[in-house]
């Protein structure tokens, strides 16, 4: 304690933690305390595909947009998947020098969801097929994937499709964030939907996702959310347009 209250001129500590509450208060009255918050999707998104540039790969926005997620907000988890993506993709199959990062490389080697699983369960709820959406649930269960990303990702691309349905001069803004192979998948679900709240992609479809999403750790069983999450959106949806 002392040093710290009396260090030496030439010494500067700098003390980092993620667990500030455990700090005792007699350290932290002797600090200038600094707060950081994660880093935005956009900001790492930015930072990867700098860092991939700089070492000779060209890594799209859907590619570098997956990684952003995988990282969190973290630049040292999204570093570290970078590094694993560049590590196993740098050759094909011929033993040439690959130089451009594709999103299924991405989900291929950090066992990411795929983009199908995620566009199956948007298309399910666009349907209103129960049977489906719970199927591909299944599947991704049966992967063993992380629900609580797979979920995220689903988050994410059904918040573009409401952003496209209401807003769709916005389309253009969207390229950096989806290819545009997801772009028309989501405009072909958006233009069969119906108006308002008697359609799918709306508000409270949204907030049946996210409540899923916040329920996730609360459950043993992990795809149980997801799965109740479909029928609240799907059987409300049907009973909506049936009045």
């Amino acid at each position: 304690m002392k040093t710290l209250e009396e260090p030496p001129k030439h010494v500067i500590f700098i003390l980092a933690t993620t667990e500030l509450h455990k700090v005792p208060e007699t350290i932290i009255s002797r600090c200038q305390v600094f707060t950081f918050k994660k880093a935005s999707d956009l900001v790492c998104k930015k930072m990867l595909i700098d860092v991939a540039k700089g070492e000779g790969f060209e890594l799209d926005g859907d590619s570098a947009e997956l990684l952003a997620i995988l990282a969190d907000g973290s630049f040292r988890d999204g570093l570290g998947e970078l590094q694993k993506v560049l590590n196993f993709i740098g050759k094909d199959k011929k033993g040439k020098k690959v130089s451009k990062v594709t999103r299924e490389g991405v989900e291929s080697i950090t066992g990411a969801p795929k983009t199908t699983l995620v566009n199956d369960f948007i298309s399910a709820i666009a349907e209103r097929n129960l049977e489906k959406g719970i199927s591909t649930v299944r599947s991704a269960s049966t992967l063993n994937l992380d629900m609580k990303l797979y979920l995220k990702l689903i988050i994410n691309k059904f918040r573009m499709a409401i952003i496209l349905k209401s807003a769709p001069g916005l389309e253009d803004k969207m390229v950096g964030d989806l290819s545009k192979t997801d772009i028309d998948f989501l405009k072909i679900l958006i233009k069969k939907d119906l108006p308002g709240k008697a359609g799918m992609f709306h508000s409270l479809s949204l907030s049946t996702l996210l409540e899923a999403y916040q329920n996730i750790e609360n459950t043993f069983i992990a795809e149980l959310p997801l799965e109740l999450a479909l029928v609240k959106i799907i059987a409300k949806e049907v009973d909506i347009s049936n009045k």
